[in-house]
């Protein structure tokens, strides 16, 4: 699609005109009097954060937030929140975890800078006890982002290249593959996140210690 016919699509529908949440009571920011910068928001995004803050106030757990919280992340992928409101969701609806880490494919690859994507994504994998196959697999899908074989300037930016790298570690841990953990500490200490060096190095002899000291299959 090009860009002229993405900029023909009509905005999406404000959740006010949706009578679907007319049973919602919708939330304004409180501001100061005389605010000495006033933030003005887009229509859309101060809908949807309305609505949201009403959501909020009645604790409500259900489909449709998904879909709102999922409107908010698209127009701020920053807004940490939002991000701890639909992983809550997630877990009280019990929700398949597919769709979500599909989503969470599309959002880092257009999102990559944020912590926001990666954390909600490494909450997701933490909190079920994936199969090694699917672990794989979301290794391979950060590796893509990331394109460690072909770096270019964008994908190699200091923050999102840390916290994909990051990510994979935590991976490789669940996996069982330390050396590959290391080897990733050991690139975000040299290379990709020097300024942190020092948790980084600690981090790889950690895992090197706790390896060591691991009992072997003669020993047990």
């Amino acid at each position: 699609m090009s860009k002229d016919e993405r900029s023909e699509e009509p905005p999406p529908k404000l959740f006010s005109a949706r009578e679907e949440w007319k049973d919602v009571k919708p939330i304004e920011q409180t501001e100061l009097s005389n605010p000495l910068v006033p933030i003005f928001y887009p229509p859309e995004y101060k809908d949807a954060l309305d609505y949201f803050r009403g959501i909020v106030a009645t604790e409500e757990r259900s489909e449709r937030v998904l879909e709102l919280t999922e409107r908010i992340i698209r127009m701020n992928p920053a807004h940490y929140s939002v991000w701890q409101y639909r992983y809550e969701t997630l877990m009280a609806l019990n929700s398949s975890l597919e769709k979500e880490i599909r989503l969470m494919d599309e959002l880092a690859l257009a999102h990559m800078k944020f912590y926001q994507v990666w954390h909600h994504r490494k909450l997701l994998m933490m909190k079920h006890k994936r199969p090694l196959a699917e672990l794989s697999e979301e290794g391979a899908s950060a590796e893509e982002v990331l394109d460690l074989d072909n770096p270019s300037p964008s994908s190699y930016a200091a923050l999102p290249c840390a916290l994909a790298i990051e990510f994979l570690v935590d991976v490789c841990e669940e996996e069982g593959e330390l050396n590959r953990a290391v080897e990733l500490l050991t690139s975000l200490a040299e290379e990709h996140d020097t300024m942190r060096k020092r948790y980084w190095d600690y981090r790889a002899k950690n895992i090197i210690g706790n390896a060591a000291a691991a009992p072997t299959s003669a020993n047990s």
